[in-house]
């Protein structure tokens, strides 16, 4: 009923595990934690010991942001816009990839699309908070709210690319960008 996951302990543990024709297959395995509910789907096989397959759906439901910051690090470097915000979201990924015999992704071969969304988001006081606050008009002396906040992000072998969809009420916004790496 309980499991460790990271430094947390995962509650309300639900969901299947089977290995079947070299492939082990986790089926909607759900638990709780106290960063948030948690599913994972996930399937990994080795058709050769140079070559492991694994692909997974991960959906995190009612997660603090700074949470979901310490928990994928990363995120704050594809989307350092996260850091500013403060309240209770989304997560949700989707990839797959290859790995080596020592388990080490083989990049060339990520694939994978990730979301984020958030509503009743507070804007914190920060350095991107400066830059967008003239733009947008917002009053420094008071508490910021944004309606709905949803981010996406794909990764395609080298590349990737970031869509920002933003709502306060007064304003909307949709920023988007590619980046390209060799």
């Amino acid at each position: 009923m309980n499991a460790y996951v990271g430094n947390q302990i995962a509650t309300n543990l639900t969901g299947r595990l089977y290995v079947k024709d070299d492939a082990l297959v986790l089926e909607e395995i759900g638990f709780v934690s106290a960063a948030a509910r948690l599913k994972l789907t996930a399937l990994y096989r080795s058709p050769r010991p140079n070559h492991l397959y694994l692909g997974l759906d991960y959906h995190m439901v009612d997660i603090q942001i700074d949470e979901l910051l310490s928990m994928f690090p990363d995120l704050d470097t594809i989307m350092p816009m996260l850091s500013s915000f403060k309240g209770q979201g989304e997560f949700h990924l989707a990839a797959e990839t290859y790995l080596d015999k020592n388990y080490n992704l083989k990049k060339s071969t990520l694939r994978g699309a990730s979301s984020i969304r958030g509503d009743n988001l507070v804007l914190m006081d920060s350095e991107t908070f400066g830059k967008i606050s003239n733009i947008l008009m917002f009053n420094k002396k008071t508490e910021n709210k944004i309606d709905s906040l949803s981010a996406e992000f794909c990764i395609q072998k080298r590349g990737g690319c970031v869509s920002v969809y933003y709502s306060d009420g007064q304003h909307k916004a949709v920023v988007g960008g590619r980046h390209n790496s060799t």
